[in-house]
């Protein structure tokens, strides 16, 4: 017979244990501590009157009748892989905008939950047109659009000439719909694969991923033409004959902030990656030009996915050193569109092109030629690869213009290799699109150079514009009887003198060969501090020129998923709360204003009627987050009448 209890202390016992355990309900210490009642800034009433401290920004996950801040369906909106006006975008609302956190100013990735067209006609809103001073960049926005100023987010109509707006200079490539054709199928993998493989193995592998076929409008294939243009430049694809069975390794090699991003990308196939692999060696090469010791750390992860390895293959990645290996740039590109094309390049570039940069002149003031390396054995013509690169780079307007062999090197198997110096042009038009529309993959440090040359470029060319736009001006009041120094004096544009202009008269000086003279123009190093002040990441500032109100009729908006809550059309943003404090105890709450455009009716300091919106246990309620409460009244008259049009607002 087993052991009984006597019953002492037993009862006592579990009561303990209850009390305890009761404690460990939130809901039970909810209730019995108050916590409730005494974080409530209307301490449990249903209602409180408030006063108007500020409107903040506050964006709705779901779209609502509250305040549209909107742009003209022109506006060009920058996407995970192109650019695109925000009118085509309601084309295509499955693909993720670019956003920014503002307070690290670093741009991620977003889906958007809402597309909204307004009419401003029928909304009383207006509309104008911001024109910046350095790079003449024009926006067309409601008079309620917020911007990012070097004075905090402000409203359009709070903007004036002179102001600061922050801007990310990137244009992108505008998207073109593909032709659908298929790039990879199985009879191709069945063609290159060796004669051990498990086909059914590799078809269920890359079917799975939605691989198979690969066809030029799958979703994953802008990410995968990055990829490749990667390992045309660093990496590689290798022969691993371990324990007598053929396998493939795929290596990505570059620093480690680099692979981060790359594994990125590689995430969405879904293979399995290994850790990096850090690794440090020194040798000694000999060239023509004498020995030389290497020395240093290098930095990859490698994919063992023979499935993988077939596909790559079978797209034109080339097997081996490419230093040994006569390559060309995959013919299949050349029948996507320029965006498609434009991702083999800013992969390739990021590996291989040298990073963008101010040439040490005398005025610091023109940009280095870009090039690259490439090794090549002696007795491959490097032709080959370059005339299929200069007939990529033709779609952009680019091109090849020097091919310099640098170094010979003397291999320890007898193989003699060269090194050429690959370089590409620095006029305007080459500069904008190499670094505005395409850019570097996966190397933040090139591609941030990138941003503010770009941005350089754009300022050196809209100073030669406005000198072109004065030259013509004056011809026209020359002929009309006014004199050259009168003329010049009329016009008053910054840097222009007549002695310039007699000149330009005196040789019949054709507008095309107008420059910018360097003594106008500050050097590179001191316009990027006085651009880029409190900013990061590529972000500069532009002061406004000119704001003018327009016409338009016609606005668009979208509702983003991140909580950073914007998107990148020069920075703007929507919003549609305010922030009041509540009279009887001072305390600070954000409150929904209801109603489409029923913030405008609000100003700061009126007096509202805040109430609880009623969420599931204290919690907010509807698509706004952390928003608890709503206005039903401003200065004792219905939020609603008031935008009925029964009642007109009262001053206080």
């Amino acid at each position: 017979m087993g052991h009984k209890t006597k019953g002492l202390g037993a009862g006592k016992k579990l009561k303990d244990r209850r009390k305890k355990a009761r404690w460990q309900d939130p809901w039970f210490k909810r209730r019995v501590l108050r916590l409730k009642a005494r974080s409530d800034p209307l301490k449990g009433a249903p209602q409180a009157k408030a006063i108007v401290l500020a409107k903040i920004q506050k964006e709705a996950k779901q779209p609502n009748s509250a305040m549209r801040k909107c742009i003209t369906p022109n506006t060009k909106i920058l996407l995970e892989d192109f650019s695109i006006s925000i009118h085509d975008y309601a084309k295509m609302l499955d693909k993720k905008l670019v956003s920014t956190n503002w307070g690290k100013k670093e741009l991620n990735n977003t889906n958007i939950v809402a597309y909204m067209k307004v009419d401003t006609l029928s909304q009383g809103d207006r509309v104008y047109k911001i024109k910046t001073k350095d790079t003449s960049r024009i926006i067309n926005a409601t008079n309620d659009h917020p911007f990012y100023t070097s004075d905090g987010i402000k409203e359009l109509s709070q903007l004036k000439v002179g102001s600061k707006l922050a801007v990310y200079p990137y244009e992108s490539v505008e998207y073109e719909e593909p032709t659908k054709f298929v790039l990879v199928d199985m009879a191709q993998i069945e063609d290159i694969a060796p004669s051990n493989t498990k086909f059914i193995k590799i078809r269920n592998e890359l079917t799975d991923r939605g691989l198979l076929p690969l066809t030029s409008n799958n979703k994953n294939l802008p990410r995968l033409i990055r990829l490749i243009g990667h390992l045309f430049g660093d990496g590689g694809i290798y022969l691993d004959k371990a324990n007598n069975s053929l396998r493939y390794k795929i290596a990505f090699t570059g620093s480690r902030d680099e692979l981060k991003e790359i594994k990125k990308d590689l995430e969405f196939f879904n293979f399995n990656i290994s850790n990096i692999i850090e690794s440090t060696s020194e040798s000694i090469v000999e060239s023509n030009k004498g020995y030389y010791k290497i020395k240093g750390t290098s930095y990859q992860f490698r994919i063992t996915n023979k499935s993988f390895a077939l596909l790559l293959i079978s797209l034109g990645v080339p097997v081996g050193d490419k230093a040994l290996c006569d390559y060309t740039i995959p013919s299949w590109l050349h029948k996507l569109p320029n965006w498609m094309k434009k991702e083999f390049l800013r992969g390739f570039f990021g590996a291989e092109l040298s990073k963008p940069r101010i040439s040490n002149n005398r005025h610091h003031t023109t940009p280095e030629y870009p090039s690259f390396g490439i090794n090549k054995l002696q007795s491959i013509n490097i032709t080959n690869f370059t005339d299929s690169l200069n007939k990529l780079l033709s779609d952009f307007g680019l091109r090849i213009t020097n091919i310099l062999p640098y170094k010979t090197f003397y291999r320890k198997k007898g193989n003699i290799t060269i090194q050429y110096i690959v370089s590409l042009p620095i006029d305007y038009y080459s500069i904008k699109t190499l670094y505005g529309n395409i850019g570097f993959a996966y190397n933040k440090e090139r591609d941030l150079m990138a941003r503010y040359i770009y941005q350089y470029t754009l300022f050196k060319e809209n100073i030669i514009q406005k000198r072109i736009k004065a030259y013509e001006t004056i011809k026209v009041m020359v002929e009309e009887g006014m004199s050259v120094t009168e003329s010049v004096r009329n016009i008053n544009l910054d840097g222009l003198t007549a002695e310039s202009v007699n000149k330009w008269f005196r040789i019949n000086l054709p507008k095309e060969k107008i420059k910018v003279p360097n003594n106008f123009v500050p050097p590179f190093e001191e316009w990027l501090e006085s651009v880029t002040k409190k900013l990061k990441n590529g972000f500069v500032w532009e002061e406004i020129e000119s704001i003018e109100e327009t016409n338009e009729s016609d606005v668009r908006d979208v509702t983003t998923e991140s909580e950073n809550h914007n998107f990148l059309a020069n920075g703007f943003l929507v919003s549609n709360c305010v922030s009041c404090q509540v009279m009887k105890n001072g305390k600070k709450v954000q409150a929904f204003v209801p109603g489409y455009n029923a913030i405008k009716l609000i100003n700061e300091h009126d007096e509202v009627l805040i109430e609880c919106i009623g969420g599931t246990k204290g919690r907010a309620k509807g698509d706004i987050p952390g928003i608890k409460w709503q206005v039903i009244k401003v200065n004792d008259q219905s939020l609603r009448a008031l935008l009925s049009g029964k009642i007109e607002k009262g001053r206080r």
